[in-house]
């Protein structure tokens, strides 16, 4: 098969990248197009993969108000992806981004990837709009495009991080003088997607008083997207960012802003607070905190009370490892379950279709 991926999100790469390294072993012609967004182009490089970078330097445009600012990058992106596509043929587009509708006018069927809920990002209505498949955990809802979607029973960080394709090495944390369970990460996000407006996360001063809780108790280890004041950089720990799936495994705790880190940290079984205020508008991250794996809040007092229980209570990552088994028997493997459905396309569409619990095969 001829298929091109398109995704222009570091977390994107992570869910693709057993499912693009299984296609490509297995002979298939994969072409893969990206856009230039915070370390996505050096995770690609770090995978040896050929690729096209339609915007290196990012699709953001300064001082253009939102809205209009949306309208220029579609236009922008369906014109690069019409150019660069006119002169081949392809089987399949998977992508998470505009490439659907190139898909629609070239009459190529699209699986869209997504684990957004319609009502925390509302943009994505145009990509559920002209999509042909959307492949979406079960939890998320879509709105009046459900019947496009393809349940799959798990979360987009498996993708990855599922025991069939990740296992945690100390051998990798070592080379940062990092010790299993001594240190703490914490996770800043920049809060500028169109969907984040309006929205708010860990600010600076509430960065400081969380730091200066936890540096009695072990390393603080930060990591952000933002510029952060100088008094808290000493902090940051410069790693490869192909890597952090194993820093975050062997972290006594993780807090963040960021809902992608908060998933990636508690289905490996870490304990995880998730402070932001859109934790809400999605269903994915509920479900992991039903199951305990996630404590949510957006309110400082608890966010620090939180912190103390964990902090108190022995054995509490031991008793989160128990809740990740109990997550992961209701799950599948993701990346497995993906590449069957690209491979056997479009029959596989008809077999899901028919019989949702097939997917139970990819344990």
């Amino acid at each position: 098969m001829n298929i091109l991926f398109y995704f222009g999100h570091p977390a994107k790469f992570h869910l693709f990248k057993n499912t693009i390294n299984k296609l490509l072993f297995n002979g298939h012609q994969i072409d893969i197009f990206i856009n230039g967004k915070d370390v996505l182009e050096e995770l690609v490089i770090a995978e040896g993969w050929k690729y096209y970078n339609l915007f290196p330097k990012g699709r953001k445009i300064k001082n253009v108000p939102l809205i209009l600012s949306i309208l220029i990058n579609t236009v922008r992106t369906l014109i690069k992806l019409f150019l660069k596509t006119r002169h081949k043929k392809y089987d399949l587009f998977v992508t998470s981004d505009l490439l659907v509708i190139i898909g629609r006018i070239k009459k190529i069927p699209s699986i869209l990837v997504t684990d957004d809920d319609l009502k925390g990002a509302p943009n994505q209505w145009i990509l559920f709009k002209f999509s042909d498949y959307i492949f979406a955990p079960k939890i998320c809802y879509l709105g009046k495009y459900e019947s496009k979607k393809i349940n799959f029973y798990g979360y987009k960080a498996l993708g990855h991080l599922h025991p069939n394709h990740f296992t945690p090495s100390v051998e990798i944390i070592k080379k940062y003088n990092l010790q299993p369970d001594t240190y703490f990460f914490i996770r800043t996000v920049a809060v500028i997607s169109h969907h984040d407006s309006g929205m708010h996360g860990i600010n600076d001063e509430l960065l400081s008083r969380i730091i200066q809780y936890l540096e009695k108790y072990g390393r603080v280890i930060l990591n952000s997207e933002r510029e952060v004041p100088q008094h808290l950089q000493k902090y940051i720990l410069l790693f490869n960012k192909n890597e952090i799936a194993h820093i975050l495994a062997f972290s006594k705790m993780v807090i963040s802003d960021s809902s992608t880190v908060c998933a990636e940290a508690a289905v490996l079984g870490v304990p995880t607070i998730e402070f932001n205020s859109w934790f809400q508008l999605y269903e994915q991250p509920k479900e992991l905190s039903k199951y305990g794996l996630v404590f949510y809040t957006f309110n400082e007092v608890e966010l620090l009370s939180q912190v103390k229980l964990i902090l108190e209570t022995n054995q509490f990552k031991a008793l989160q490892m128990a809740k990740r088994e109990q997550m992961l028997n209701n799950c599948v493997d993701v990346s497995s379950l993906l590449t069957w459905l690209i491979e056997m396309f479009p029959k596989s569409i008809e077999i899901l279709s028919n019989n949702p619990d097939y997917q139970r095969r990819f344990k």
